[in-house]
Formats: C-alpha cells, sequence, structure tokens
C-alpha cells in the first residue's frame, strides 16, 4: 500500500519541481536528458544541501514547476533511487549502496534511519558470508 505522497510521485501529481539530467552519466548516456517530476516538501525537508537546491530563488519556472538542471557528475539512478527511499519506497539489497552513495553527496545524513543502517550491515554481511565457504576437517 502507498502513501499519499508515493502515490503523487508515481502519478506526478501536484509536483512542484522538475530535476533534469543531462549528461554522460546517466542510465541514457551521451546528451539524452532524464527527468523527475518531484515535490520539494518531501526532497528539501531531508537535508540542508537538497533544501537549498530545490528553494533556490534562481530556479527558472515551467509552468507550476520549478526546474532544477543537475549536470555531468550527477548519477540518475542513484539519485532517483535516493529520491524513491525519500518516498519511503522500500530499499532491497541491489539499491542500498546507490542510495547511500547519493545520500552523501547531497548530505541526507539525518534521513537514513537506524532501519537503513540495519539493512546495510545485513546486506554486507550476508554478502561476506557467501564468499565465505567453511572449512570441514575431519
Amino acid at each position: 500500500m502507498f502513501s499519499k505522497f508515493q502515490e503523487w510521485y508515481i502519478e506526478g501529481k501536484h509536483t512542484d519541481i522538475k530535476i533534469v539530467f543531462k549528461g554522460p552519466n546517466n542510465s541514457l548516456g551521451g546528451n539524452k536528458q532524464n527527468i523527475i517530476h518531484a515535490h520539494k516538501a518531501v526532497i528539501g525537508s531531508q537535508s540542508p544541501e537538497l533544501e537549498r537546491m530545490v528553494y533556490d530563488d534562481q530556479l527558472k519556472s515551467q509552468g507550476r514547476e520549478s526546474l532544477l538542471v543537475l549536470q555531468n557528475d550527477d548519477n540518475f539512478d542513484n539519485f532517483k533511487l535516493m529520491l524513491e527511499y525519500l518516498y519511503e519506497f522500500p530499499i532491497t539489497p541491489q539499491t542500498i549502496v546507490p542510495i547511500f552513495n547519493a545520500s552523501i553527496k547531497y548530505q541526507v545524513w539525518f534521513s537514513l534511519t537506524i532501519l537503513f543502517f540495519l539493512q546495510l550491515l545485513h546486506f554486507f554481511l550476508v554478502k561476506s558470508s557467501r564468499a565465505i565457504t567453511p572449512v570441514h576437517v575431519q
């Protein structure tokens, strides 16, 4: 079951910021763009860095949405996963590290709950236990 903000994020409903990623470091590569429609209140409340970015007076408007353009060194896939975490979508072992990396870049420390760190710890323990083969001595 989704929360109302999750539903609105999925549907692109009541969004007030359009985040455009330009450059080679996204899943499409080349000069193509990836676009996310989101809610400033959800993003800006998670870190001072994100708040500064989404509430910048210099952002241009496109209709009801402000336009934030992120260039080259920003990874679309990691940012999108982090954003979905901020909207409280589930975390999987495959998404933990990208979310963590983007969270460091955008200073989302205080939204990283104890649950997230426990999931991260579990992920690394499970991964490392597969790499270790027990030796049976007779």
